[in-house]
């Protein structure tokens, strides 16, 4: 089956009122409480966190497999909260998710896009995320699991799919560099982007340890 989407673009309400935490699959996030991000600011679920994250704000996705084999909990999810989902603008192979967000994928560069209804996407799903994020305005942003490094930390969730979890272990490092062009954009907008993984191989903004990001979400929380 073959259909061609119907576009839209971020639209307020716009998340410039509270942190932004941005929640990934890496491995930093293995026995690490999803629970505690409740209440701390706007989350948004990349792919598969959505699963410990019933409470996050939105979900979000480049991967036109994945959007396949999740097809039916995304179409659940996105009856109650947005669910962005950036492909590419041409017809597209595999299950549509009625009620979702589509927005056109770009593989132009690696700065963000400031067009709200384009994602750039950076080759990766944390990539077009942390876009989301900036058109949605946020001011300040955590990134959670964001190690490129290893294997997910749901590795069941691709077994499932006979998708090996190392899939992209191949590709990590060159998706890590593909920040470093954002840390200037984010400086002249005044965003604050923080890494809530030292060991992440993301060098492109500030690392801190996850009680560290919980203390300076406390704080700006408090403001």
């Amino acid at each position: 089956m073959t259909w061609f989407p119907d576009f839209w673009k971020i639209e307020p309400p716009y998340w410039d009122d509270k942190p932004v935490l941005i929640v990934g699959t890496g491995p930093s996030l293995k026995d690490f409480d999803h629970a505690r991000l409740q209440g701390m600011g706007y989350v948004l679920a990349v792919k598969q966190a959505w699963r410990n994250l019933p409470f996050a704000d939105a979900v979000c996705g480049i991967d036109i497999p994945w959007m396949g084999w999740e097809s039916e909990n995304l179409t659940a999810l996105a009856k109650i909260k947005p669910v962005y989902l950036a492909v590419p603008d041409q017809k597209i192979k595999g299950e549509r998710v009625p009620d979702a967000t589509y927005l056109i994928r770009s593989r132009a560069g690696t700065t963000l896009s400031n067009d709200p209804a384009v994602i750039e996407s950076g080759g990766n799903s944390g990539f077009g995320a942390l876009n989301i994020a900036w058109l949605k305005r946020a001011k300040k942003i955590v990134l959670f699991g964001y190690d490129y490094s290893g294997i997910h930390h749901t590795p069941e969730h691709y077994a499932a799919r006979n998708r090996p979890a190392n899939a992209n272990d191949r590709y990590l490092v060159r998706w890590a560099k593909n920040y470093d062009a954002v840390t200037r954009q984010a400086q002249v907008a005044d965003v604050t982007i923080l890494n809530a993984c030292p060991g992440s191989n993301v060098t492109a903004f500030p690392k801190v340890t996850h009680d560290e990001a919980f203390e300076l979400i406390r704080q700006w929380n408090e403001k």
